[in-house]
């Protein structure tokens, strides 16, 4: 302290935004808040989507985040990964996004909240953490040393794992019995306002999740902002031909399910 005002040691990386001072501990925390609240609006936009949006909706995003969470800060109390607080804090809230990923599938089955959250448990045991700590270790990790992975905004141990993981329950579900709770197909869709709302704030927060990942503001952030919007919009484009191609229309629905895929 000098003259009562903090000084940040030279040691520690400093950007600065608008004047305020920002360190890989602020971009950490920031980048976990935001990953937490996409984990719960992304959710609750595919309820919306799906004409199941409901406060029980909120009840089941937040055990599935909680589960993924708990299973990834067990995993590291037992392993002790070569990993600081930062890094540990951040991948339990990638550990949270990755399970709701992962989940929307077995809900859309029609599964129990308890099968659910078992399936929860046991990818984030199981396929999340091996590759998040052989991905974001201190020591280059299995990924980042032996294959030269770059991977700053963890797409491997969210998206692809979720997405392997969401296609073996695909699989596996066509080999069991019928879901305990079918999806009632008639089951009417939010409003367009609302699917456009949810959206958009997905989208803005899946935006604040690449940057803050970086763990720094600097010349690559502008390139990361922009391909967070291309892709998107390119898929929603894409998704939008395709719809008028087969279905003759358009609809609110069909642009937030390009957006998503983007």
């Amino acid at each position: 302290m000098v003259d009562g005002m903090a000084v940040i040691s030279d040691t520690v990386p400093v950007d600065r935004v608008g004047g305020f001072a920002v360190t890989p501990l602020v971009l950490g925390v920031g980048t976990a808040v935001s990953v937490v609240a996409l984990s719960i609006v992304f959710w609750l936009l595919v309820e919306a989507w799906n004409g199941r949006l409901s406060w029980r909706s909120l009840r089941w995003v937040i055990a599935v985040d909680m589960v993924g969470w708990t299973v990834w800060m067990l995993v590291v109390a037992v392993i002790r990964p070569q990993l600081d607080g930062v890094p540990i804090a951040v991948a339990a809230a990638l550990a949270g996004f990755a399970a709701v990923l992962l989940c929307v599938t077995p809900r859309m089955l029609g599964l129990t909240l308890g099968r659910t959250l078992v399936i929860a448990g046991v990818f984030t045991a199981a396929v999340f953490s091996p590759v998040a700590i052989a991905l974001f270790s201190l020591d280059g990790g299995v990924l980042g040393s032996g294959l030269a992975t770059l991977d700053l905004g963890g797409a491997l141990p969210v998206l692809v794992t979720s997405g392997a993981g969401s296609a073996a329950i695909l699989l596996l579900a066509r080999r069991v019995s019928p879901p305990e709770q079918p999806v009632e197909e008639s089951a009417p869709r939010a409003s367009a306002t609302a699917l456009a709302g949810l959206a958009l704030v997905t989208w803005l927060l899946w935006l604040l999740w690449l940057v803050g990942m970086e763990s720094a503001i600097d010349e690559a952030t502008p390139r990361i902002l922009v391909s967070g919007v291309a892709a998107p919009l390119a898929s929603l484009a894409v998704w939008m031909i395709a719809q008028r191609a087969v279905h003759a229309t358009t609809t609110m629905s069909g642009a937030v399910g390009g957006l998503v895929c983007g």
